[in-house]
């Protein structure tokens, strides 16, 4: 429910409360701390995140979006089920059944994928089995192996994600496709690209940040040492310097491409 402020020697300073950061930008500036949104930062890759499981933080089910003359806000969790219905998604069970799940035939079955408390609040809730919400049904899942999320959304952000991946003929690792080879990053171009790394990001966009560790989406550790920011590997942008066979490719004689280079 709240984002540690860590100053520059790594000692924590001060929280702010989820809620109070939402739509709010400017609660992340305090006049005690010059040093703006880093401290932010610097928590957000040290702090332990919650564990994931059906339950949520207050502050997102009762104070979304909550206005500071008010003392409540929105609940996500209902707002994710109107999403659904108004979209017209199908239940959770249908879901189950699109990804090669088993089909739950009554609130026994279900007690199977999920804790049997949850089953029996559902069970309170809707009148079905295939009654279920998406949403509810998907975060309410034991976690799949190696996983943060059930199998059943496990199943559909997989295919998500290879749809946008595989799907999208200006991703810039499609270089073995016809229809993408004349905008497609070079080899060495992808070698670079692949060096980037958010801790860098990071490191290149804040005031104050100059240690870090490599991985920010894991705390650090002996596996995962803080580092000065300039031993975060840099691109070479020379794998992008014009070829030298570049002119034939626009039709340039060698005279042309002096002239065009000198221009430069």
């Amino acid at each position: 429910n709240e984002f540690h402020r860590i100053g520059y020697l790594g000692i924590f300073h001060s929280s702010v409360p989820l809620k109070n950061t939402l739509r709010s930008p400017r609660t992340v500036y305090l006049s005690e701390f010059p040093e703006g949104i880093d401290p932010l930062l610097r928590g957000l890759v040290r702090q332990s995140a919650n564990t994931i499981d059906h339950n949520f933080a207050e502050d997102i089910n009762e104070h979304l979006f909550q206005h500071e003359s008010k003392g409540y806000g929105m609940d996500l969790l209902a707002l994710n089920i109107h999403r659904g219905r108004d979209h017209g998604i199908p239940a959770y069970n249908e879901f189950r059944d699109i990804c090669g799940l088993k089909r739950f035939i009554n609130w026994d079955d279900m007690k199977e994928a999920m804790p049997s408390d949850v089953v029996e609040r559902m069970r309170a809730l809707y009148n079905d089995v295939d009654d279920v919400d998406l949403f509810p049904g998907g975060i309410s899942e034991y976690h799949a192996e190696d996983a943060e999320i059930g199998p059943t959304f496990a199943c559909l952000l997989g295919d998500q994600f290879f749809r946008l991946r595989f799907g999208d003929r200006f991703w810039y690792e499609n270089a073995n496709r016809s229809d993408v080879i004349e905008h497609a990053f070079l080899p060495d171009q992808l070698q670079e690209l692949r060096k980037v790394s958010l801790a860098k990001v990071l490191c290149q966009n804040s005031d104050s940040i100059t240690i870090i560790q490599q991985n920010v989406f894991r705390k650090p550790s002996f596996n995962n040492p803080l580092l000065t920011c300039k031993d975060l590997p840099d691109i070479d942008l020379a794998a992008w310097r014009e070829k030298t066979n570049s002119r034939e490719k626009i039709g340039l004689t060698e005279k042309e491409s002096l002239i065009l280079k000198n221009i430069i």
